[in-house]
């Protein structure tokens, strides 16, 4: 079992299920059953890649020009995203988190934000990941722990999911979404319409060579208190769910070829606010003074013979 003390990785299994975990950014960097892989594999790296498996915290995806405005106040973060000049993925996702608790199939990461350029809050943030017989669950809980006032808080997750050993180009993707996001060219809502008729409609499934390779989805259809995304293995039968609760209200797709040794990856993103909340303020939870808030998210997987 990897050093927690001395890595930037934390390995974790039960039985079957096998999951590593990244300091940085607090991500899933590794999840198989029987080596059977559920998330794209990138423990080799020194950091993992395209934000792959990290946490988003306090806000998902971007913020437009890097600036927003809060009590009267035009509040300017640091742009992450050069080629936009947008702020990404938060403030989090390029850190590297303390250890917490640690037991052999769960580990609990924590990290601190403090009067952050353009980000004028104090909050505490805890993501605990724990396997379970399926795969994982992740809880990420957020405390303001300052004496007075509210902080403006929205999660993301960005992990990018695997089926098996079938190539990601092969593998079919549902959704369930009623509406989509009109997004430009940078990634910025611009309104929303329905997805049916379109080819954002992903009800019954569509091969992951012919989705939209950006989207940004809501209008989800809750199951049993929970969402669900898959990505399914047509040929093989096996099949990936990411579920997430009911506060990520939004689901972000991103296909691409950019992932480091492999021709595609796909990231399904969880995501409690859409993109540029901090401007909109869309989704976006306002944690009180002393309060705490929780989300839950996971990944389950199950083998062809199961129906």
């Amino acid at each position: 079992m990897t050093d927690v003390v001395d890595s930037d990785l934390v390995e974790l299994s039960r039985g079957p299920v096998r999951g590593v975990v990244s300091r940085w950014g607090a991500s899933l960097v590794g999840l198989a059953i029987d080596g059977r892989h559920l998330v794209e594999p990138v423990v080799g790296t020194p950091r993992p890649p395209l934000a792959a498996g990290a946490t988003l915290v306090p806000w998902p995806n971007r913020v437009a020009g890097s600036a927003w405005s809060s009590g009267g106040r035009t509040l300017r973060l640091e742009a992450t995203e050069p080629d936009t000049g947008h702020a990404l993925h938060g403030l989090l996702h390029d850190v590297r988190w303390d250890v917490g608790r640690r037991s052999a199939d769960a580990v609990t990461l924590v990290a601190r934000i403090r009067q952050a350029p353009g980000y004028p809050f104090d909050l505490d943030v805890a993501v605990e990941h724990r396997l379970t017989a399926d795969g994982v669950e992740v809880r990420c809980t957020t405390t303001n722990v300052a004496a007075a006032g509210r902080a403006p808080v929205a999660v993301g997750a960005h992990p990018y999911l695997r089926c098996g050993r079938t190539p990601v180009e092969d593998l079919v993707v549902t959704i369930e979404a009623g509406a989509a996001l009109d997004l430009d060219d940078e990634g910025i809502p611009r309104g929303a319409f329905g997805t049916a008729g379109t080819p954002y409609d992903l009800h019954d499934g569509v091969a992951v060579r012919d989705v939209v390779p950006h989207a940004c989805f809501t209008g989800l259809a809750a199951r049993q208190g929970t969402f669900r995304h898959v990505l399914a293995d047509p040929v093989g039968g096996g099949r990936t769910t990411l579920w997430a609760d009911e506060e990520f209200g939004y689901a972000q797709l991103f296909v691409t070829d950019r992932m480091p040794g492999r021709r595609t990856a796909i990231a399904i993103e969880p995501m409690t606010a859409p993109p540029d909340a901090l401007r909109s303020g869309h989704g976006l939870r306002w944690v009180g003074a002393g309060q705490s808030w929780s989300v839950r998210w996971g990944i389950d997987g199950h083998a062809p013979d199961v129906v």
